[in-house]
């Protein structure tokens, strides 16, 4: 009996390792051959893996290019801003080991600290991607050789209650509008095969906490993907919110609009699909705004609030679109500034000014179109009056050689009727 015992506890054991085992994700980690470099420095980034076996990756390394910048020549490897983009498939099509997966040589630009990133996709023989976890390490330009000073530095320009995105990236394409810190609803459709999306989210502040909810188990039709980023004294926290449609009919899907403009007003930046934030300046005088919005789906509903009753100074304005399908929705935020009476005088003396100016160049402009034209006649005149002496001067030599000819040939005639009256 104790000898059964002894076989289920070992039996026991055996699962426990197994399954600590299998929970623990394989890495994907940066090193670097100094964290602590001056201006013009070259550095060797180090990319890593513990004994990863695969057949196919693509791998985003994201930088602050204001403080580093890519120095290498690699094949494979394209650079895009403040990201390095390698790609790599194995020849023979079979996994390979990938402990040494990228050596890439970077240069120091400027005096600061930059958070080097990566985040991948790895994926084996038989195409199955592979669940790993990313790393991130922190570079000092011209810093000290301390590792706690690595960190202080990393974050002296970010505030404790920093609660901003620096890095979105999502395992899908098509998220609308393009990742900004500052906005923080966004969209996508997915097919109905997806099940998952794959969200790296990295904090401008690295002591901030990042929780993902809503990016497994994708049901059909709208979903919800929230982002917060808390700070660590939880203090402050912000909500990046990604709406996910779940279709195969992406035209009854469609929310986007085809036009977006405002009566009388210029939208900044100008309307883009891929854009959805705003903004225009009104006079104090301006009670309500006509603002035009037509989806490119004409079977979709368009919904308009807060174009109405404008304030002195802050209004927003919400352009809602719903699908043909009625579960899809897109927002569109017009942020409005209207002036008071104080800022209505000093835009008025503005553009005053802007006239007065225009006016005087304008004046300067005919000034000298005048003087051009003066100058023009009196050249004219001048011309004028040198070919007149010109012409003058040929007609004198022509009338000289017409005489000279004349001469020149009665002398010939009076020598011709000599020589017939004396022959010989």
């Amino acid at each position: 009996m104790k000898k059964i015992y002894k076989i289920l506890i070992l039996i026991v054991v055996i699962i426990c390792i197994f399954n600590i085992k299998s929970l623990a994700k394989s890495e994907v980690s940066l090193s670097v051959n100094s964290k602590n470099i001056n201006i013009g420095d070259e550095l060797t980034l180090n990319i890593n893996t513990n004994n990863i076996k695969a057949a196919a990756c693509t791998i985003w390394l994201y930088f602050d290019n204001q403080i580093i910048e890519y120095s290498d020549n690699i094949n494979n490897v394209n650079v895009v801003d403040n990201r390095i983009i390698y790609t790599w498939v194995s020849e023979t099509g079979t996994n390979i080991d990938l402990s040494e997966l990228l050596q890439i040589k970077m240069k120091a630009k400027k005096e600061g600290s930059t958070s080097v990133a990566i985040i991948g996709e790895i994926y084996d023989e038989k195409g199955n991607k592979l669940d790993l976890q990313y790393k991130q390490l922190e570079i000092i330009v011209g810093g000290k050789n301390k590792e706690s000073d690595i960190n202080t530095e990393k974050n002296s320009n970010v505030s404790s209650e920093n609660v901003d995105l620096d890095i979105l990236r999502l395992s899908e394409e098509g998220i609308n509008p393009n990742f900004n810190p500052n906005i923080t609803e966004y969209y996508m459709i997915v097919n109905k095969n997806v099940e998952s999306i794959d969200v790296t989210a990295i904090p401008k502040n690295n002591n901030a906490k990042v929780q993902i909810t809503g990016n497994n188990n994708l049901k059909k039709g709208a979903n919800k993907i929230t982002i917060k980023i808390t700070s660590k004294d939880n203090s402050k926290n912000k909500e990046y919110i990604i709406n996910v449609t779940k279709t195969n009919d992406i035209n009854s899907a469609n929310a986007n609009l085809e036009t977006l403009a405002v009566e009388n007003f210029t939208l900044s930046p100008e309307y883009e699909e891929n854009i959805t934030n705003y903004n225009t300046e009104v006079s104090k005088d301006t009670q309500e705004l006509n603002v035009l919005a037509i989806p490119n789906n004409m079977n979709a509903k368009v919904e308009i609030k807060g174009n109405k009753n404008l304030q002195y100074g802050k209004n927003r304005i919400t352009v809602t679109v719903t699908a043909q399908n009625g579960v899809t929705q897109k927002k569109y935020l017009i942020d409005v500034y209207k002036r008071n009476e104080a800022e209505e005088i000093e835009n008025d003396k503005k553009q005053n000014e802007i006239i007065e100016n225009a006016e005087q160049v304008v004046e300067k402009m005919s000034d000298s179109s005048n003087e051009i034209s003066q100058d023009s006649i009196q050249y004219n005149e001048e011309t004028q009056e040198k070919e007149k002496e010109i012409i003058d001067l040929l007609s004198i030599i022509g009338c000289i050689l017409s005489i000279m000819i004349l001469g020149i040939t009665i002398i010939r005639i009076i020598k011709n009727k000599k020589n017939k009256h004396n022959p010989g």
